[in-house]
């Protein structure tokens, strides 16, 4: 068996690598996450089942294929790539976007891989599905294949330009794992209510080719390692415990999606045994598009990678159920409206919140409601673990430059404390990334004195302030919070760059960024949007592109545009690659070296134009 590749001679000592390849030469790539796991295998399973929808084993059919229902998409191949972690989140979306009628989708695994944001890892080092999480709920993602086409030979990867997302991301659910018992234990039949309605999952083992034959998989051996990514769509719990190499105790099998192409396994499917040791050690993983009602235009946050670490977990970090309180603070751009708040827990049906929004708070204060006033109160109980999108009941209307605090309190019997941090085994102490003061805080109660009356951390400085609750080997942190909102500015009805925008100013603020927060990442920072406006055009705010002559018939054209690090990067659905021509006005170029500037009364200067045009032309 082939030996892991390492991430640099000055990471080797802090983490260890798994096996990336089987005797067979197929890739894998699965690392295990921040502690080894989730705390969402702490969930009651009893307790749950019924959130899935089923609550008792009569409702469960013996056997079940998402394929029956033509919902899952072609195998794919990822080559000599330690990816298969992407491959994996890409095979369950793909899924659920045929599931919600969206149409069949080849998603981009090698935009994950490169955009993900884990500084030193990548095709070479594996991953696991935080670093997947974490791009899809920051709209870095995802991306078509035509788009971004996957490279199957690691010598020859090549880099990754971030393109706005053609689907939205707007849960992430994570299901407990499993105790490899059989197929009718409580945590099985969760999985199976969980396949029912998801279609496919992220699932991981331990893959070793010498406890496999044909497409049965059946490994009764003690490695405490998983190294490999895969979806699991189904089940049957008749199959015989004669097609496995060895027999396990009973009959019945997980039926699994690999990413080895059509010529492996079955098809390139393959059985794995309700009692195999390894499938399922650590939580399985859905994820969830956007629903009818999820239609933001803009998405923000801090926490670039998503969730580094679920801190209360308490296995190497000192800050076990010390916070109940996370609060982000940002600035609305233009006229808009906040109408969805994101958050992480692992812990559920207990596990409920409060949701307060405070406007015109002082940035950079002592705590982030200062100055402010409470806007909007919402209060409730989260139905899974993992990432949720919390509708408000009324959104909050935010003036242009208004700064607001989005704070999320948890009031159930746990706490599951989500942070994004510069966790040591990835990112050591010389290399973290360094959080701004004032964006982001930490803190707790302390009884009935409130949310304003609580006392806070920044999260910048948090290990200094608070020793001993605090670990200081975790660096500065960030609040795993994102904030949905939607434009309340009018499309123009033309393209000139001096005509009155509604009375509004145009754009001239984006959220700060350090250059160096991730070097070579998709650095997604305070915003992403990409709205269809009048006459054809797209509008980003008070950014316009327009298109002329009109694009031929045949082609229905949309101009998306992505905000990255305040450049903004053009992408087109269809992809129309080299059957058109683009020309872009306004700017030579929307390379990183330019800096979009404030505009005086509101008009864009000469040297600092924010409004573009692209031309469509036939070749």
């Amino acid at each position: 068996m082939t030996t892991a590749r390492h991430l640099s001679s000055a990471l080797f000592a802090a983490v260890a690598f798994l096996a990336v390849a089987d005797d067979a030469g197929h890739a894998m790539g699965y690392i295990l996450p921040p502690n080894g796991g989730r705390a969402a295998r702490r969930v009651d399973a009893a307790k749950s089942r019924a959130l899935l929808g089923a609550s008792t084993e009569s409702e469960l059919p013996s056997r079940w294929d998402a394929r029956d229902y033509k919902w899952v998409s072609p195998v794919k191949d990822q080559g000599d790539v330690d990816t298969c972690w992407s491959f994996a989140a890409c095979a369950a979306l793909e899924t659920q976007l045929l599931m919600k009628g969206k149409g069949t989708f080849d998603l981009s695994e090698k935009n994950v891989v490169n955009l993900h944001g884990w500084r030193y890892l990548n095709q070479n080092t594996g991953g696991f599905d935080y670093m997947a999480a974490g791009y899809f709920i920051r709209w870095a993602g995802p991306v078509a294949e035509t788009n971004d086409e996957y490279v199957a030979i690691s010598t020859n990867w090549t880099t990754s330009l971030p393109r706005a997302p053609i689907a939205h991301v707007q849960n992430v659910v994570y299901v407990p794992a499993l105790d490899n018992t059989g197929g009718d234990t409580q945590e099985a039949r969760q999985l199976k209510s969980a396949i029912m309605k998801y279609g496919a999952l992220s699932a991981s083992l331990y893959f070793d080719k010498s406890y496999a034959k044909g497409g049965a998989y059946y490994y009764n051996g003690y490695e405490q390692h998983i190294n490999h990514a895969v979806a699991v769509i189904g089940w049957d719990d008749d199959y015989s415990t004669g097609n496995f190499k060895e027999s396990p105790p009973g009959n019945g099998a997980w039926i699994i999606k690999n990413s080895w192409g059509e010529t492996s396994g079955d098809d390139g499917y393959f059985h794995v045994s309700y009692y195999d040791r390894s499938f399922g050690a650590s939580d399985f993983v859905a994820f969830l598009p956007a629903a009818d009602d999820e239609d933001y235009d803009v998405v923000r946050g801090y926490d670039i990678e998503g969730s580094v670490i679920d801190a209360s977990s308490g296995i190497d970090s000192t800050i076990i159920g010390n916070y109940d309180l996370q609060a982000s603070v940002f600035t609305a751009m233009w006229n808009e409206e906040l109408a969805a708040v994101g958050v992480w827990s692992s812990i559920y049906p207990t596990n409920s919140y409060e949701i307060y929004i405070y406007t015109n708070v002082k940035k950079g204060a002592s705590k982030p409601t200062e100055g402010g006033s409470l806007a909007y109160f919402q209060k409730g109980t989260l139905d899974h673990a993992g990432f949720t999108t919390i509708h408000l009941k009324a959104p909050v209307a935010l003036a242009d430059r208004t700064t607001f605090a989005v704070i999320y309190r948890q009031t159930g019997t746990g706490r599951s404390t989500h942070v994004n941090c510069s966790y040591p085994k990835y990112y050591p102490k010389y290399c973290a990334p360094v959080h701004e003061s004032g964006n982001s805080y930490f803190g707790d109660c302390n009884g009935e004195s409130g949310v304003d009356g609580a006392s806070w951390y920044d999260g910048a400085t948090i290990h200094e302030k608070d020793p001993g609750r605090a670990d200081p080997d975790f660096g500065s942190w960030a609040a795993t919070i994102k904030a949905y909102t939607r434009s309340t500015v009018r499309a123009r009805a033309a393209d000139s760059p001096c005509e009155a925008d509604d009375g509004n100013r145009y754009l001239s603020y984006l959220i700060r960024t350090n250059w160096d927060f991730y070097i070579g990442t998709a650095r997604t920072f305070g915003a992403s949007a990409g709205l269809v406006g009048a006459n054809g055009r797209s509008l980003w705010s008070s950014w316009l592109a327009g298109f002329e002559p009109s694009d031929p018939a045949d082609s229905e054209l949309r101009v998306s545009i992505a905000v990255t690090n305040g450049v903004p990067y053009l992408s087109w659905s269809p992809d129309l690659k080299n059957e058109r021509k683009y020309t872009v006005y306004g700017r030579q170029s929307l390379d990183a070296g330019y800096v979009w500037t404030e505009v005086d009364n509101g008009k864009p200067s000469k040297e600092n134009n924010r409004f573009f045009k692209v031309s469509v032309e036939n070749k």
